[in-house]
């Protein structure tokens, strides 16, 4: 379990690194944290699972139809 960030508003962005592949399950829980900066009780956590991945080049390959 990794902490990520914490947030000052109710909806924001996760952005995981570039170098996990499509499909990787990720977890993620959370816990509203007052000005003492006293946490609450953990949110039930949540799975998902990444989209896409890093993209390939290959060369392009033209062949001619017979």
């Amino acid at each position: 379990m990794e902490f990520l960030r914490a947030a000052t508003r109710n909806k924001f962005q996760l952005n995981f690194p570039t170098t996990l592949p499509g499909g990787t399950q990720v977890w993620v829980c959370a816990a509203w944290i007052n000005a003492r900066q006293q946490s609450g009780p953990m949110g039930v956590p949540m799975s998902t699972n990444l989209q896409g991945g890093g993209v390939t080049q290959q060369p392009a390959e033209l062949r001619i139809a017979a």
